[in-house]
């Protein structure tokens, strides 16, 4: 059985990274991603109504929230790179790298698509 069923991306660059998930911000600016407690539809629209949280808190840290608030489908990944480089300095070099994996584990998980279609 896979775990995963979408394979990481190698060049993520050219793509634009959409959500799939809402998210809270907190105060700090971090930001939490609401991730349903189930994704499949027959036990989201059965059980999730009895359930006291219907969704899994994700807590990003301060990178991974900057990134997660790009990921809007009208930002490419090099912007987005571009604008953690600029915001964090040499906190997030090489951002390209970093901005690969990031994006690689949320496309993974389902919590971004892309908005071009990924090869």
């Amino acid at each position: 059985m896979k775990i995963f069923s979408k394979t990481p991306l190698a060049g993520f660059l050219q793509y634009t990274p959409v959500r799939c998930y809402e998210y809270i911000e907190q105060k700090n600016g971090l930001v939490d991603v609401l991730v349903p407690r189930f994704r499949d539809k027959f036990f989201g629209k059965f059980l999730q109504p009895h359930l006291r949280h219907k969704y899994i808190n994700a807590n990003l840290d301060e990178i991974g929230s900057e990134a997660w608030k790009c990921c809007d489908g009208e930002t490419k990944a090099t912007e987005i790179a571009k604008k953690l480089s600029e915001k964090f300095g040499e906190k997030v070099h090489p951002a390209d790298e970093r901005l690969n994996t990031f994006l690689n584990q949320l496309y993974k998980n389902n919590f971004i698509n892309f908005k071009e279609k990924v090869k």
